[in-house]
């Protein structure tokens, strides 16, 4: 569920004045969202997690840099 951003005017009576105007833009999908009042969008499977096939190149050649860094020892600078 796809919401756009809106602007919102509306008029409130106080004690002070008559009347206000008040102007508020909200971005609707993220406010309904930290409200939890819609869904949150899931979160992307890990490539790691993910069948070989389905990557684009570049998603695998970024899982290969990681599969890289992981199985280089770690050279500690304290050799004790």
């Amino acid at each position: 569920m796809m919401l756009s951003e809106h602007s919102i005017f509306d008029t409130v009576r106080t004690v002070s004045s008559p009347t206000k105007t008040l102007s508020c833009k909200l971005n609707l999908a993220e406010d309904l969202q930290a409200l939890g009042l819609i869904p949150r969008s899931p979160s992307p499977i890990p490539l790691e997690d993910r069948p070989e096939e389905s990557l684009s190149r570049e998603e695998a050649l970024e899982l290969l840099r990681r599969h890289k860094v992981s199985s280089q020892p770690r050279k500690d600078k304290d050799p004790r």
